[in-house]
């Protein structure tokens, strides 16, 4: 059925390790290019959909994913734009445990700004850098209430930032941060939002 569907321009290539390509070439130097739309599929499974640019990922597409391991988080699908084999540019991918990421990506790694969802539904939402919550960011419950808004360094609180109570959308904490913990000048609520410190803290205390 799939042979019987090819155009002229279209064909069914084995490539190596077991994997093959059906879709779009071109020639150059007597030689066949994978260039155009068609699909991948490699030895472990992973089957690719989309734009190709002389062999590589390139433009937009979609991949799957199969299973590569146990007890680790892993992707399971991609959709968005790719350059020379590597995300690049918009894109939504999801995880093994339900997490999901849709943004920028750069040469494979969140950057800039994009929407991390958790496993439990809560959500970042702001920047990125090689892969990691950093820079200017805001976190909510799944029900769209703020938890923090502030500064972030490697997936922590870390600067400035404001944390609420996720009950009652009163503010927690309000001052400078060290990986997750207060640390710096700040301001420490009661739950009603009355201020109970101001002062210096030191890694939490």
């Amino acid at each position: 059925m799939i042979m019987g569907g090819l155009t002229s321009k279209q064909k069914v290539i084995p490539l190596e390790n077991n994997s093959f390509y059906v879709g779009n070439v071109r020639k150059e130097n007597y030689k066949e290019i994978i260039d155009g739309k068609g699909i991948l599929t490699d030895e472990q499974g992973n089957k690719y959909s989309g734009n190709f640019k002389k062999g590589a990922f390139d433009g937009y597409g979609e991949i799957y994913y199969q299973n590569i391991g146990e007890d680790i988080i892993y992707p399971v699908y991609y959709k968005g734009y790719w350059k020379n084999n590597f995300k690049h540019g918009k894109g939504l991918m999801i995880y093994s445990d339900g997490s999901s990421y849709q943004g920028s990506f750069y040469f494979n790694e969140l950057n800039n700004f994009g929407k991390y969802t958790y496993p439990d539904g809560s959500y970042y939402l702001g920047n990125f850098s090689n892969g990691f919550q950093s820079g200017k960011g805001k976190l909510f419950t799944i029900s769209h209430q703020l938890i923090y808004h502030g500064e972030w360094f490697m997936n922590q609180y870390h600067g400035y930032g404001k944390l609420y109570s996720s009950k009652n959308n009163k503010p927690i904490y309000v001052g400078n941060f060290k990986h997750h913990l207060y640390h710096g000048t700040g301001k420490l609520y009661h739950k009603k939002g009355i201020i109970i410190k101001n002062g210096i803290f030191v890694n939490g205390k």
